[in-house]
């Protein structure tokens, strides 16, 4: 019966991953799922992969305490050693940390005050590839709108400097066709077409 339990709320954690783009939205969606549905009192996503640390901890004030932190820091080292391999438990006095590899972006940390069953860990492990996933594809969507945005701006830059020479200037195609004129150019070629 417990199998069955743990299937429904195995599911509703994949729901909560899916559907997002934005790596904040992502987190802040799927992440209180993990601490509710699993029972645990800290969660938390650290990016080993572009150094960036702790992305998202809950509840928040875990991130401000120097103890955790300093967990999360030592789990993330061990995450890049060879002998990690898909998951990892650091237990203190009263708290089990599970630390599961995020593959190609860091590690997801859920803390209980009991451990996992084994059957339980077992399910996870496809869990935490959908979410490595999720948040890889979230980092290529930021990239090429980042890079979209820059293409847009340079863009804007050629033609508003091409645009202030009060010469006429136009850009053509090996073929000779003209791409576009600056103002001062198409104020000409309209003149000359009336003609």
């Amino acid at each position: 019966m417990q199998n069955e339990f743990y299937k429904d709320v195995l599911l509703e954690l994949a729901l909560s991953i899916s559907g997002e783009f934005d790596l904040e939205k992502l987190l802040k969606k799927c992440m209180p799922q993990f601490l509710r549905k699993l029972d645990c009192t800290a969660a938390a996503v650290v990016n080993t992969a572009d150094d960036k640390g702790i992305v998202l901890c809950l509840p928040r004030y875990m991130s401000r305490n120097e103890d955790f932190a300093a967990m999360l820091q030592q789990l993330a080292r061990e995450a890049d050693t060879d002998g990690f391999q898909d998951w990892l438990l650091l237990q203190e006095q009263d708290s089990f940390h599970y630390a599961f590899r995020l593959q190609d972006f860091g590690i997801l940390v859920l803390s209980r005050s009991r451990s996992f069953e084994p059957f339980l860990i077992n399910e996870l492990l496809p869990l935490t590839a959908m979410l490595a996933r999720a948040c890889r594809s979230c980092l290529e969507v930021e990239k090429r709108r980042q890079a979209e945005e820059e293409l847009s701006n340079s863009k804007a830059l050629l033609e508003a400097t091409l645009d202030s020479i009060p010469d006429i200037i136009g850009i053509q195609k090996p073929d000779h066709t003209m791409i576009r004129y600056n103002r001062p150019g198409m104020i000409f070629w309209v003149l000359r077409q009336r003609r």
